[in-house]
């Protein structure tokens, strides 16, 4: 159900703006990105990492490298976090890709303090139970 509802807005917002400069896949990219966001923020972390590639698929700037970036360090999984850091420099943005850099290490010192391996856990989102 909630698919459909998803595809009629998206057929709805390309009918009435078929017209003007905005695309069509613009709109998909931020709809999946909303989408995507609730996922993460809901702790759904393969689902939301899906989202993200498809919406780096229909819009590769590095802003949604960053997201992606971040769900993978919220899984753990630094080796992605590290292709992602390297797209977004792909991109030329130095200083977007040090940030993520800088939440690589953080969570790799975050994880150290703890003792422990914490799957499932981002050191990143202390205030997540």
């Amino acid at each position: 159900m909630k698919d459909q509802i998803y595809s009629v807005r998206i057929l709805t917002l390309c009918l009435v703006l078929a017209l003007s400069s905005i695309s069509c896949q613009k709109i998909e990219a931020t709809l999946l990105s909303n989408k995507a966001d609730r996922l993460h923020n809901a702790g759904k972390l393969d689902e939301a990492i899906k989202v993200y590639q498809r919406i780096i698929e229909i819009d590769p700037n590095p802003i949604n490298h960053w997201d992606l970036g971040v769900a993978y360090l919220d899984k753990g999984d630094t080796e992605n976090a590290r292709r992602q850091i390297e797209k977004i420099k792909e991109h030329g943005d130095d200083k977007l890709a040090e940030q993520l850099e800088t939440l690589l290490q953080k969570s790799g010192q975050a994880i150290q303090y703890s003792g422990k391996d914490l799957p499932g856990k981002s050191p990143l989102n202390f205030d997540k139970k």
